[in-house]
């Protein structure tokens, strides 16, 4: 077995797929670093992620989905999509998001919102928190934990410029943290980490 950044990986004939196992069942087209190149999976090589294959990476273009009741963020109200950065794995030929990925770089800006009747749009700031389903618990790539598609997560605004609701004088949200959850959607089907 070599070591490899991500990953290791058996050299081995790929067997039938009656005798496959969760410890030697191969994962399709996944690129790895091995020495200073990165290459895709070759045929006949098999793979062995470092941890126990618990569920799907996220990758770049997956997308991330925000939801704070009663809040309307639009920059947040359809799916973004993620952008991986790691340089040395890739999955199917798209770069694996790793720990800080979770936050794509338009929802880093303030961001405006509105909320049930302060329909002056204000602005705050939206920060992640993932649970350990949504990470890698011992895999690392370039240092970092790899993102996993895992389960719910927490969501929260921070308000920093209340929203009004219109009138004389306006009346000012006064709420200025809200609380919600997120969410990782993938299209990977194939490659799981743990």
């Amino acid at each position: 077995m070599h070591t490899v950044t991500c990953a290791r990986i058996n050299r081995a004939p790929i067997r039938s797929p009656s005798s496959w196992n969760s410890s030697t069942r191969p994962v399709p087209v996944v690129s790895l670093a091995v020495g200073g190149d990165t290459r895709e999976a070759a045929p006949g090589d098999e793979f062995r992620l470092e941890s126990d294959m618990r569920d799907f990476f996220i990758r770049t273009g997956d997308t991330l989905t925000v939801t704070i009741p009663g809040t309307i963020i639009p920059a947040a109200a359809a799916p973004v999509p993620l952008t991986g950065s790691s340089v040395k794995m890739k999955v199917e030929k798209m770069s694996v998001c790793l720990e800080g990925d979770e936050l794509p770089q338009s929802l880093k800006v303030p961001l405006a919102y509105t909320a049930g009747p302060y329909t002056t749009p204000g602005q705050g700031a939206l920060t992640l928190t993932l649970t350990p389903a949504n990470k890698t618990s011992k895999t690392k790539c370039e240092g970092k934990y790899i993102l996993i598609k895992g389960g719910d997560f927490t969501a929260k605004f921070d308000v920093s410029t209340p929203a009004q609701q219109p009138g004389s004088p306006p009346t000012s949200d006064p709420q200025l943290v809200k609380n919600g959850i997120a969410k990782f959607a993938t299209t990977n089907t194939t490659s799981k980490a743990g």
